[in-house]
């Protein structure tokens, strides 16, 4: 337990918040294996790369080295963002066509709200990162205050 209050005791609140955000990425993950696998050309690579960002989050940030952290969060993020792209727009594309003569009817595209969701939310998770690559995660401590 004093471990964890160590590495807990000079954080301010931006850390907390990209804590979230890489919470936010292990349940991404877990969402999209959840409704997306049905889908056509969908494969476990997203799930992958969200569940990577979440934990080199955590783990870099126990290492003292939450910069690289959300780096590694944003990378993970987008890399499993392009692997959706690449899985599963054929997918969209190829029933877009199908409806071209028929008239575009998205409740007719199966699975098509947990692709906008995953995608919109692997998106987040990425700027966010990127994002908190810039922000110091320290407490800054007044000129004349013992940080114990």
């Amino acid at each position: 337990m004093e471990f964890i209050k160590n590495i807990l005791k000079d954080k301010n609140t931006a850390f907390y918040v990209a804590l979230s955000f890489a919470a936010l990425s292990l349940i991404t993950g877990i969402v999209y294996i959840a409704s997306c696998l049905k889908i056509d050309g969908a494969t476990v690579l997203p799930m992958v790369f969200m569940l990577l960002a979440g934990i080199l989050f955590a783990g870099l940030s126990v290492l003292g080295l939450t910069k690289a952290g959300a780096v590694a969060m944003g990378l993970m993020s987008f890399a499993a963002f392009g692997a959706l792209l690449v899985n599963v727009a054929p997918y969209v594309v190829g029933a877009f066509q199908n409806m071209a003569m028929t008239g575009f009817d998205l409740s007719k595209v199966e699975g098509f709200p947990a692709i906008v969701v995953s995608a919109v939310l692997m998106l987040v998770c990425a700027i966010s990162g990127n994002v908190f690559a810039y922000i110091g995660f320290e407490k800054k401590v007044k000129e004349g205050e013992d940080n114990v």
